[in-house]
């Protein structure tokens, strides 16, 4: 009860700052979802979000949410909407069990989301997410520091995060600690997607600014949580950001800046294989995720091989391979680990192609405009789809509003101040 109070005095918080300013309540809004309590049992954004759309649609003056038009992005949506309504119906008649209204509610609140987003990031969008993900992080750095320094508060976080479809705290619960650091979520998982959507930016930043001081420990933040969270999406997704971001920056950029910066981070890189080695000669779970590194393919092994856990999965895929069979699990398979199978399952490969259509051609925009940001964005969704629901997850919906904002700026003038390049 006390922590359904914490979510609803935040809840009502929320809604008196965006009905006062819509703007900075928006803002509030994002930060509150990514760190909210359960309230009631339902997840703080599934409520929140669509606390801020009545918002939006009753207090914003300018009435953007109606007067926008309509573009490839909102079809798509309205069809993978309309897909996985029509399937979870037809599959739940047929086999006779409950309708899954929250899964669908879930679905409509992530693309309701995503158009919010696109609009309020349609002017100063960079200068407004670095903002966000900076408080995002400190608070998620300094939850991670009591998680792993003070084991009695699993209880309390179990209370504040726990739901039925995230069950990797009970485990921490029956431990009596974190073995690993969850942050402000249910899953380490969803620590891992805010910190890697944040590293693209502190990284870039530290990459192109003359003051980087700043941005250099936001950047060793960033890497600890995503270290300290004990998942492999994370471990590959900080070497691809480092990677990508660093080539294309370097093809744009030459001085003595970025070659000092080079040497930096030579010398980072030298240090935390020295540190990762020395500590994995005591550490059993680091030793696990880091020999991933010596054989990257067998990181697929415990969802995608013969003995992983989407294998009834797959067995109800290729049963109805054309349309899906729904969002609900009709033979108690589990459903999630991977946004790529769970669109087989949810609409099969009718709903796989409409996402991949639809985030292909934002990945080629991203390309053509030469934009650094948005390109990293969209590999790391790639990847982070292999390893969990990103396609209908609430941090995801940040990830594509963003770029879709970004990529919506017609004029190249408006487009170049918008997303400052360097």
């Amino acid at each position: 009860m006390v922590v359904s109070f914490v979510g609803l005095s935040m809840l009502l918080f929320q809604i008196i700052w965006t009905i006062k300013d819509i703007e900075k309540g928006t803002k509030l809004s994002i930060i509150f979802l990514l760190i909210g309590p359960n309230i009631f049992g339902i997840s703080y954004e599934l409520i929140s979000v669509f606390c801020l759309l009545i918002c939006w649609l009753l207090f914003d003056r300018q009435r953007r949410l109606i007067n926008t038009p309509l573009g490839f992005y909102e079809k798509c949506a309205m069809l993978i909407v309309c897909s996985n309504i029509v399937m979870t119906m037809i599959y739940s008649n047929t086999y006779q069990i409950t309708f899954n209204l929250i899964g669908i509610l879930g679905v409509i609140r992530v693309f309701v989301a995503i158009y919010i987003y696109k609009i309020y990031f349609a002017k100063d969008g960079f200068e407004k997410l670095k903002e966000i993900l900076i408080w995002v992080v400190m608070i998620n750095a300094i939850v991670v520091i009591i998680q792993m320094t003070i084991p009695s508060t699993v209880n309390l976080f179990y209370k504040l995060y726990w739901k039925s479809s995230l069950t990797p705290l009970d485990t921490m619960v029956k431990l009596g600690y974190f073995s690993r650091a969850f942050g402000t979520y249910g899953t380490p998982l969803y620590l891992s997607l805010i910190v890697l959507l944040s590293f693209i930016f502190f990284f870039y930043l530290w990459l192109t600014e003359k003051k980087w001081g700043k941005w250099a420990v936001l950047c060793a933040i960033s890497m600890i949580c995503c270290f300290l969270s004990y998942s492999k999406t994370s471990y590959f997704g900080l070497v691809i950001i480092i990677v990508v971001e660093y080539i294309l920056v370097l093809s744009k950029k030459r001085g003595c800046d970025i070659t000092i910066k080079t040497g930096l981070l030579f010398l980072c890189f030298v240090v935390i294989i020295t540190t990762l080695l020395a500590q994995a000669k005591d550490n059993l779970k680091l030793q696990y995720y880091l020999k991933f590194f010596k054989d990257p393919l067998s990181v697929f092994d415990t969802r995608y091989g013969d003995q992983g856990n989407l294998k009834e999965l797959v067995e109800v895929f290729k049963s109805n391979w054309l349309f899906g069979v729904g969002i609900s699990a009709i033979q108690g398979e589990f459903v999630g680990d991977s946004s790529y199978y769970v669109a087989l399952h949810d609409g099969g490969v009718f709903l796989l192609a409409i996402y991949l259509i639809l985030f292909g051609n934002m990945t080629i925009k991203a390309i053509r405009r030469k934009d650094i940001v948005c390109i990293t964005i969209m590999l790391i969704y790639f990847l982070i789809g292999f390893g969990t629901v990103i396609f209908t997850n609430f941090i995801g919906a940040i990830y594509i509003g963003f770029v879709l904002a970004r990529q919506n700026c017609k004029r190249r003038s408006m487009y170049e101040k918008n997303i400052a390049l360097c």
